[in-house]
């Protein structure tokens, strides 16, 4: 059976381009592999990184060809940037290439919970993460909420606007719920994965008497791991929804009907994760009376197993009655 260094290198070996980053990632794991800092987790994740690499250098071709003829100035200024870059990046613009993983400082707490500080505030992590991992994460968050980019949830004019009681589903981490709590009566953190249970804990523990963690996905039906806001929220108040749930967007809009009818009059909603989503939450929404404005530029989403032609996708909308 293959060993784990193995399967890297045959993937490597495979790939139609060596890419600086894909060489970079493996001389990376080598190095830290001698001193055993490499734990399962963070292997897992080089791994699947090597793999969207592969992914992409194999649909290179295609995806140019499918623009060649294209006269929209944003995507050929997309097209530009891939041909300038032997490698994938989901935000595919300049402004990425201001933001190092070097150069982010990560703290260890007495429990050593990882943390950065965001805005001069505590945002926690994984236990089991060291530095780099932290940083690497962070860093694209950053890079994922930079005002150029087409997954960005706030600029000013969004941000004065939030207020009363609000929803992060799909809370991962926290960073937006993090962003808006000083403008928010309360704030509700819809979060599945055990792994940010902890992290959210210590992250809003400031904000305890405003916040609201809730281990459930969130949906069209109500059971034991899964709640819809039409259930939750029945006897409560909820006036804005920001919701980044790997392509179940659409099943949280069908189990939120009365909310959107009667309360909710604010939703920021991602378009990417599967190729028909912006067509179908953006009708759905519609039908709710909000007026759309999607963000500008384009994401080119390498994690669905599925992308296909067209390859760019919008990344996030924002909807006000």
């Amino acid at each position: 059976m293959a060993t784990f260094k193995q399967k890297i290198k045959k993937i490597i070996d495979k790939a139609t381009v060596h890419s600086p980053v894909l060489s970079y990632k493996w001389e990376q794991y080598k190095e830290q592999r001698k001193f055993k800092q490499f734990k399962k987790a963070e292997t897992q994740r080089l791994f699947q990184r090597l793999y969207e690499e592969r992914k992409w250098n194999l649909m290179r071709d295609d995806f140019f060809d499918f623009y060649k003829t294209t006269t929209d100035p944003e995507i050929l200024k997309i097209v530009k940037w891939f041909i300038k870059k032997p490698y994938v990046c989901v935000f595919p613009y300049e402004y990425t290439e201001k933001y190092k993983a070097e150069e982010i400082e990560v703290f260890v707490d007495e429990d050593g919970y990882p943390y950065v500080l965001h805005n001069g505030r505590k945002l926690f992590f994984p236990s089991e993460w060291n530095c780099y991992n932290t940083a690497t994460y962070y860093n694209g968050l950053l890079m994922e909420q930079d005002k150029h980019s087409p997954h960005h949830y706030l600029d000013d004019n969004r941000l004065s606007k939030t207020h009363g009681s609000v929803a992060d589903i799909g809370a991962a981490e926290g960073i937006w719920a993090l962003d808006v709590i000083e403008q928010c009566d309360h704030v509700y953190l819809f979060e599945y994965e055990e792994k940010w249970m902890e992290p959210l804990k210590r992250t809003f523990a400031p904000y305890s008497g405003k916040t609201t963690i809730v281990k459930k996905f969130v949906g069209d039906k109500t059971n034991e791991q899964c709640v819809t806001l039409d259930d939750y929220f029945a006897d409560k108040p909820i006036d804005i929804i920001k919701a980044d749930i790997e392509g179940s967007e659409m099943q949280c809009i069908i189990g939120a009907k009365k909310c959107l009818k009667e309360k909710i009059s604010k939703v920021l909603f991602c378009l990417y994760h599967q190729q028909e989503d912006e067509e179908k939450i953006v009708a759905a929404l519609k039908e709710y009376d909000f007026k759309i404005e999607i963000n500008k530029g384009y994401m080119i989403f390498i994690y669905d197993k599925n992308l296909k032609a067209p390859y760019l996708r919008h990344g996030v909308m924002w909807g006000e009655k």
